[in-house]
């Protein structure tokens, strides 16, 4: 039982046994009405306690959960940003962001994210250009129903066909990572002779990236500590506090310390 409900409950509970002890021992007529009165109302408090949790404290915490998960994407992209800021200055970036949900929650995990982000970054690198990847389900056929289609797959190829599109740049951002087969993407292959751009990366595990960030290509990578983080917790008052309490980022300088840090954090050598 929640505690806002216990403490009246109790209150009414002695209220309602002084006021019987009042009409049994000392004859006052109107004990025995107050203790009705005071029992009436335990009785609906406890209702009240039981609809409550029942009913509205799960969303309540859903939505305190969410409220704080936005907090922590604006700090994250905060930090992040003015370092990708830092050490990609001068450069011409493309990027790569999800389509945002249209409801009020999407909205804002967009605001905090990649707009803070950005936010971070305006004046010290230029942004060429942006892309919105769509992964919403699209239906195959009139036979299938409403939300029947598949989401999207992002693969290689359909990365390097976005990238296609654009130019002049020398530099990726991208807010939905890379794909699951980044390993065959044209840059690696032997025969390609252009120019590598450098890629910053935020929502991808970096697992298999540890080739990529050695060899300079990865410069920088959001990423959630490996750690089990108690949701409810405070978020700390001191924005950097906050982010290194659930965040890391992984550069080719900070890479072997980090894995010595973290043993898990990428795929091990054969």
């Amino acid at each position: 039982m929640d505690l806002k409900f216990i403490i009246p409950i109790a209150i009414s509970a002695i209220l309602m046994f002084w006021g019987q002890m009042q009409y049994k021992t000392k004859g006052k007529d109107w004990g025995r009405p107050l203790a009705g009165i005071f029992a009436i109302i335990c009785c609906i408090l406890a209702i009240s306690s039981v609809l409550y949790s029942t009913l509205f404290k799960d969303q309540l915490m859903s939505k305190s959960y969410m409220d704080k998960h936005v907090q922590y994407l604006n700090i994250s992209h905060t930090i992040f940003g003015k370092h990708v800021a830092e050490k990609q200055a001068g450069m011409k970036a493309i990027i790569i962001y999800p389509k945002p949900s249209s409801n009020e929650q999407g909205q804002k995990m967009h605001q905090a994210s990649i707009e803070t982000f950005k936010t971070q970054i305006s004046g010290k690198i230029e942004i060429v250009d942006s892309y919105e990847w769509d992964s919403s389900p699209k239906t195959g056929g009139p036979e299938e129903g409403p939300g029947m289609g598949m989401e999207t797959i992002l693969t290689a190829e359909i990365f390097e066909e976005i990238l296609s599109d654009f130019s002049d740049y020398d530099l990726i951002i991208s807010f939905i990572g890379l794909p699951e087969d980044f390993k065959s993407l044209k840059y690696w292959a032997e025969e390609y002779d252009g120019e590598i751009p450098k890629f910053v990366l935020i929502n991808s595990a970096a697992y298999e990236f540890k080739p990529g960030i050695m060899a300079g290509h990865f410069v920088s990578i959001l990423h959630n500590k490996p750690i089990r983080f108690d949701f409810e917790a405070p978020i700390p008052k001191d924005p950097q506090v906050a982010f290194d309490a659930r965040y890391i980022i992984i550069t080719p300088e900070n890479i072997q310390a980090l894995e010595k840090e973290i043993s898990n954090l990428f795929q091990k050598e054969e």
